[in-house]
Parts: structure tokens; C-alpha cells; sequence
């Protein structure tokens, strides 16, 4: 009888832990749904400039197609730092090879989409090159994938 009475026991437990994830689950806020069912246009690379450091300045030419919402912070999503409290962005910008598909550089706290003027990678020795970007929407598990833009020096 006392082994009966700890399987029910154990059983209600489960089924009150399986109940609370549910409310917990539940209590996901909708607006998570609303904005990864919206989809975006690829970034457009047009042009680009070389500062006096040698960085490669690769502006994103239809940035305004993109929703402040796209950028703002999650704090359910970890920090690229690493540090509780610090900003976590929904969405990454990571650069890669157009020749190579190898990752580059990337930026992890932009905050709107104005930041998307300001993207830039070092060209250390190289005097012409491939690249292409991504921005990847942690919230949604999106990417968005621009055209491959040639430069050089």
C-alpha cells in the first residue's frame, strides 16, 4: 500500500510540473509570434569606402526596410559578451569571404537599423576581396543573406 500511495504521489508531481510548463510556455509573449512571422527583404551591398585605417566601410543600402524590432533587446537570448545585464540584440551581422564562405567579423549590439550604415571589416594586407553579409534574427532562427560586393584598395 505505502509503494501505491508514493506512485500517486509522484504522479500528481509530475502532472503539477507538467501543468506549470505549460502555463509557463503559454506565457510567452505573443509578440515573439507576430514579429517572426514578418520577413524581411536580403541586405543590398552597393558600394563601400576605405578609411584611413584600412577598414572596409560596407553600408547596407536598403537598411530603412528594416523594423527597430529587428534590433531590440531580448534578454531571454544570451549577450555576445557574455555578461548578465549587458545588451542582447535579437539580431547578429556577421561578414563572410564571397570567395571562401569564411566568417570575417561581425557586430552583436547594433540597436536599429541606422546602425547597418556604419558595418565595416579590416582588410589587413588584402587589396581586393569578396564579401557578402548576414543578419541572423536569433528570436526567429532567420537568416537574411545580402548580394556578394566586390572591392579593393
Amino acid at each position: 500500500m505505502k509503494n501505491l500511495r508514493n506512485v500517486t504521489v509522484s504522479i500528481s508531481i509530475l502532472y503539477i510540473i507538467i501543468s506549470l510548463m505549460f502555463v509557463f510556455l503559454s506565457a510567452v509573449p505573443s509578440y515573439a509570434a507576430d514579429e517572426c512571422s514578418k520577413s524581411y527583404p536580403a541586405p543590398v551591398l552597393q558600394n563601400y569606402s576605405i578609411d584611413s585605417s584600412g577598414r572596409v566601410k560596407i553600408p547596407v543600402a536598403n537598411r530603412t526596410s528594416y523594423d527597430n524590432a529587428l534590433f531590440r533587446n531580448v534578454p531571454e537570448l544570451p549577450s555576445c559578451s557574455g555578461a548578465s545585464g549587458a545588451y542582447s540584440t535579437r539580431t547578429y551581422v556577421d561578414i563572410y569571404d564571397g570567395t571562401t564562405d569564411q566568417y570575417i567579423y561581425g557586430f552583436c549590439a547594433f540597436q536599429s537599423p541606422s546602425s547597418l550604415a556604419d558595418i565595416w571589416f579590416p582588410s589587413k594586407d588584402a587589396i581586393f576581396g569578396k564579401v557578402y553579409i548576414k543578419l541572423k534574427d536569433r528570436l526567429c532562427n532567420k537568416e537574411y543573406k545580402s548580394n556578394i560586393l566586390n572591392w579593393h584598395k
